[in-house]
């Protein structure tokens, strides 16, 4: 497959991991380099704690060179206590990502 392909299905099942909330297999999509110093239990627990959630997301784009791609994602989340009075803020965005290819496998790199 092209690199613009299998990327953007990779970057798809991560997606769909994640609106399932299913941290410990989405946890395999992240770099080797990350899972290096981020433990799995670490991950859980820093994704347990966010306010937001993903509802819905799609990959509109992939741009890629031979062993990098950005990917861009189009998605809906809801923020939980963010506004006092409010208990749930749902909003869409389109957000980027890099993705990096590391023996033969495509890994999302995060940001933070």
């Amino acid at each position: 497959k092209p690199p613009e392909e299998a990327v953007a299905e990779r970057a798809q099942e991560r997606l769909d991991l994640l609106i399932a909330q299913d941290y410990e297999a989405a946890y395999e999509y992240l770099s080797p380099g990350y899972r290096s110093g981020v433990t799995l239990n670490d991950y859980q627990r820093r994704m347990l704690r966010q306010r937001m959630q993903w509802t819905d997301a799609t990959v509109t784009q992939s741009d890629c060179s031979e062993d990098a791609c950005k990917v861009r994602i189009s998605m809906a989340y809801a923020v939980y206590g963010a506004v006092p009075g409010v208990s749930r803020f749902d909003s869409k965005a389109v957000s980027t990502e890099d993705w990096v290819r590391s023996s033969g496998q495509w890994y999302f790199i995060p940001s933070n």
